[in-house]
């Protein structure tokens, strides 16, 4: 019986190991400075574009097992101005990339908070689509950054 909870254990060990590793590789791949090309507001009217100039979104390079939250951290500018911090955690969920902005400044506009899919991802540029808001008023969004 011993034996079979310490072979459990490691295995449990094992994933967890694992996963962090894909989750890792996932940061080293956002982590940097991008900037917001624009914004696309999904509404039931149709897309609302947003050109931002003078804006940039940053992605710590952090090293996930050195965190007790396990997320990184991050922040953005519009226009240059009021920078606004977030935490995220990206993350393979299924078949598909996804990441957590956790930004606790409600009144900041535009508010990035929430879950989003990892539309694209490449050397240089990266789209995120926001899942949902958590605001009900607020529209679905997509975010095109370009380092």
């Amino acid at each position: 019986m011993k034996n079979l909870l310490q072979k459990m254990a490691l295995a449990i060990g094992c994933l967890l190991i694992i996963s962090c590793d894909k989750e890792q590789v996932l940061v080293n791949k956002i982590e940097g400075t991008f900037k917001i090309e624009k914004l696309v507001y999904l509404t039931s009217k149709g897309d609302s574009v947003v050109n931002l100039s003078n804006s940039t979104m940053f992605f710590d390079d952090c090293k996930l097992k050195d965190q007790t939250a396990q997320q990184c951290s991050g922040y953005y500018e519009i226009a240059g101005q009021n920078r606004m911090s977030f935490e995220y955690l990206p993350r393979k969920e299924e078949r598909k990339e996804v990441m957590n902005i956790n930004s606790f400044d409600f009144d900041a506009n535009p508010y990035f908070g929430g879950s989003y899919i990892i539309d694209d991802l490449t050397d240089n540029g990266l789209i995120l689509f926001r899942q949902r808001s958590f605001n009900t008023n607020e529209p679905d969004l997509r975010i095109f950054l370009k380092k």
